[in-house]
């Protein structure tokens, strides 16, 4: 039997976090895989910690470090201590739907895949549906596609991915110096590496909105995410030109030259 591993880092979500382990808690595996939950409590300073280990459902697994070191580091730390076949983030403040990691892994298993990823429905504070912001993924045809794509700004991976803990390693894990944007890097290595994402069209989890989202910079603020995919261009740039073509390479330098 497959094991996957949902990995949610937390620091100050005691409003929130009891509704994203129930939503873990409840999901359907149809007897194909088993699910651990682990929560990575980042020191938080109000009553997360507490709600966290006083939570009774099965197959949760919780830490909690004395220091914040943000996300990246919470979910290199937390998958450090699985040994799971497939690893699904969710962040503390959203909640995922009841047969999601069944239809992702059953996906997987479909396609020889080890990265599939699907759409997300965002809400408000309330879970109360946002209409028009949901985020829909697309059918790449290639990984030059798909880094192309997400270098001029046309497309971006948010936790909405299964991926293998084996694509996990060889990409190199989260980049724990980076507080913001760990994911578009890590993705980036993990298409460098030749991993190719297959996309399910189905709504996978309940993204929230609100007024402490640890993404609200780019929401408030789109320079600064173009001046992250800048950043990591540069950073990688010299395997960009090493697998990408000249007219890629172009074509994402044009746009960057634009903004």
């Amino acid at each position: 039997m497959y094991k996957v591993a949902v990995i949610t880092p937390c620091y100050n979500r005691a409003q929130f976090i009891s509704e994203c382990i129930q939503s873990v808690s409840l999901s359907n595996t149809f007897g194909i895989c088993e699910i651990e939950h682990i929560i990575i409590d980042d020191a938080s300073t109000d009553n997360t910690w507490n709600i966290i280990r006083q939570s009774k459902v099965p197959n949760l697994t919780v830490f909690r470090l004395t220091e914040n070191k943000g996300p990246a580091f919470a979910r290199n730390y937390a998958i450090n201590q699985c040994d799971a076949d497939f690893i699904f983030c969710l962040d503390s403040d959203d909640v995922l739907f009841q047969n999601s990691l069944y239809s992702l892994l059953t996906f997987a298993l479909e396609k020889k895949a080890d990265w599939v990823y699907g759409d997300i429905i965002r809400g408000d504070n309330q879970l109360r549906y946002q209409i028009g912001k949901d985020f829909f993924g697309w059918n790449f045809k290639t990984i030059e596609d798909v880094l192309t794509a997400m270098f001029k700004n046309e497309h971006f991976f948010q936790h909405s991915s299964l991926f293998s803990k084996t694509a996990f390693d060889k990409a190199g894990r989260y980049d724990d110096s980076l507080h913001l944007a760990e994911d578009f890097d890590l993705f980036t290595r993990m298409l460098l590496r030749g991993y190719f994402p297959y996309y399910l069209s189905a709504p996978l989890y309940i993204y929230r909105v609100h007024d402490n989202n640890l993404s609200k910079p780019y929401f408030i603020n789109l320079k600064k995410h173009k001046e992250d995919i800048r950043e990591l261009y540069a950073k990688y740039k010299d395997e960009f030109q090493a697998i990408l073509s000249k007219d890629s390479i172009v074509a994402i330098e044009q746009a960057h030259s634009t903004w």
